[in-house]
C-alpha cells in the first residue's frame, strides 16, 4: 500500500525516531510537517525529506491547536499525526523540580492528548465532504512497560494518557476514523545518558525498527479503510 500524498504531522521531528519516521514517510511519498523545538534542526531534517517545518512548544496550551490549524491553512488537508515528542528525567523523583515535573507533564501527558483531539476534530470536520479518504490519528508513545531504576518517573508519566487515548480511540471509532498507540521502548536520550546507558546501548537499534513500525501500520490502515469503501453497496 503507498501512502504518496499523504498529509502527515511528526512531532519531536528533530531527532531520533521522531527524525527516522519523518524521513522514512518521505521515502514513502508522504509530506512530512516536522514539529519540534529546535529549528535549525527541524530545518534540516525538512530540507532531506522535502517537508514543512512548524516550530512549536509542546508545553505550550495552544501549540496543540495551532499546529493542526496551521497545517491545514499551509497544506489543506492532514491525514495522520504521530505524536512522537517528549522529555525525561533520569534519577530519583526526590530530587525532581517543580519545573521538571510540570514539563513532564505538559510535554508527555496533555500535548499528546490535546493533539489527538485536535486532530479527530479536523479528520472528523473533513469527513462530511471526504467520506472515500477517511483520516487517522496515530499517537506514538516511547514507553515500555515495567519499570527501571532512576527512570520511574517518566515511565510513570508517560504510561498515564493509556485510558484517555482509549477514550479518544472510541470517540474516533463512532466518528469511522482510527487512533492506534504504539509502545516501542526507550531511546537514547541526552538527559538520561549518565545512568541508564546499558539500557540505552541495547535500545539504539530500536530507532530503525521503531520507524518500520509506524509507517507499516499508517500503510495498512489505509489500505483496509480503502477495502472497506470499495465493499460498501453504491
Amino acid at each position: 500500500m503507498q501512502l504518496s500524498g499523504a498529509v502527515v504531522l511528526v512531532t519531536g521531528a528533530s531527532r531520533g525516531i521522531g527524525r527516522a519516521t519523518a524521513e522514512l514517510l518521505a521515502a514513502r511519498g508522504v509530506h512530512v510537517v516536522c514539529v519540534g523545538r529546535d529549528e535549525a534542526a527541524l530545518q534540516e531534517v525538512a530540507g532531506r525529506c522535502g517537508g514543512t517545518v512548524l516550530v512549536a512548544d509542546l508545553s505550550a496550551a495552544d501549540a496543540a491547536d495551532r499546529v493542526v490549524d496551521e497545517t491545514l491553512d499551509r497544506l489543506g488537508r492532514l491525514d495522520a499525526v504521530v505524536a512522537n515528542a517528549g522529555v525525561g528525567h533520569a534519577g530519583p523523583v526526590a530530587t525532581m523540580a517543580a519545573e521538571q515535573v510540570a514539563e513532564l507533564v505538559e510535554v508527555n501527558v496533555r500535548a499528546p492528548l490535546l493533539l489527538a483531539g485536535a486532530a479527530v476534530a479536523a479528520f472528523a470536520a473533513f469527513a462530511a465532504f471526504a467520506e472515500q479518504t477517511r483520516r487517522q490519528c496515530d499517537a506514538l508513545c516511547i514507553a515500555p512497560p515495567g519499570t527501571l531504576l532512576g527512570m520511574g518517573s517518566l515511565l510513570q508519566i508517560r504510561n498515564v494518557p493509556d485510558e484517555a487515548r482509549e477514550a479518544l480511540k472510541a470517540r474516533a471509532a463512532a466518528r469511522g476514523e482510527s487512533l492506534n498507540t504504539y509502545l516501542l521502548g526507550l531511546l537514547q536520550r541526552d538527559v538520561a545518558r549518565p545512568t541508564v546507558q546499558e539500557v540505552f546501548d541495547r535500545a539504539a537499534r530500536r530507532v530503525e525498527q521503531a520507524q518500520e513500525s509506524v509507517v507499516e501500520a499508517l500503510a495498512e490502515e489505509r489500505a483496509g479503510r480503502e477495502a472497506e469503501l470499495r465493499s460498501r453497496p453504491a
